[in-house]
């Protein structure tokens, strides 16, 4: 089977759940990824898919409404490459306005602390350390799966980020020194929000990073 006619594939078996331009978009991401082709190669269509590729299987995902960032089980943000789970939240393109804040005002500061609240992914700390080497950064989340899959995600990019399983909401850990700088990207939603979203997202990403109570949204 050639580029092509997978991408025709793709086409026809989800064009009844996904829109002609979220098809497109799909197919490129996952070819990309999966089989490491730049937009050219794409468009030619002519190369062979491998043989072990398991495109019906991931095509049955992506029928059922799974991210495709959890189908690849990686997605991109601020340049680096995180693996990705329903344990966590799939990294936002406009998180990286945050990281990009602060990146730009603390650049060349020196050795800052910062502390990244409710971490999931390790997104955030993690692309915080590798563009501002000489920072000491901490990362906390309430959710030790999370935590695994951070932490994982530091050692593949090399950064030397101090994780920490803990709950804002109760005591402060005595072992935490005095931060220069918080950052977090928490959940916001309103509960009452969650029938009016896209199955994609509340079916599969963690609803603990999503929704917050609507008598408490703060």
């Amino acid at each position: 089977m050639t580029i092509l006619e997978l991408g025709n594939l793709f086409s026809n078996t989800l064009s009844p759940f996904y829109s002609k331009s979220e098809v497109r978009a799909l197919f490129h991401i996952y070819v990309k990824e999966k089989l490491g082709l730049d937009a050219h190669e794409i468009y030619l269509g002519e190369k062979n898919i491998p043989e072990n590729l398991d495109y019906k299987s991931d095509l049955q995902r992506l029928v059922r409404g799974e991210p495709v960032q959890y189908v690849l089980g990686s997605a991109e943000f601020y340049g680096l490459r995180f693996e990705v789970a329903p344990s966590v939240l799939i990294p936002r393109p406009e998180t990286e306005e945050l990281v990009e804040k602060v990146v730009s005002e603390e650049k060349g500061r020196g050795a800052v602390k910062i502390l990244d609240i409710g971490t999931g992914s390790g997104a955030i700390a993690v692309a915080l350390s590798r563009n501002l080497p000489a920072a000491e950064v901490w990362a906390a989340d309430c959710s030790a799966a999370a935590l695994r899959m951070a932490r994982h995600n530091a050692e593949i990019l090399n950064v030397g980020v101090k994780f920490i399983l803990w709950d804002i909401f109760n005591d402060v850990p005595q072992e935490l020194p005095q931060f220069d700088i918080i950052v977090s990207n928490p959940p916001y939603i309103p509960e009452n929000e969650k029938n009016i979203m896209s199955p994609i997202v509340t079916a599969y990403e963690p609803e603990t990073a999503l929704f917050v109570p609507d008598d408490d949204p703060v």
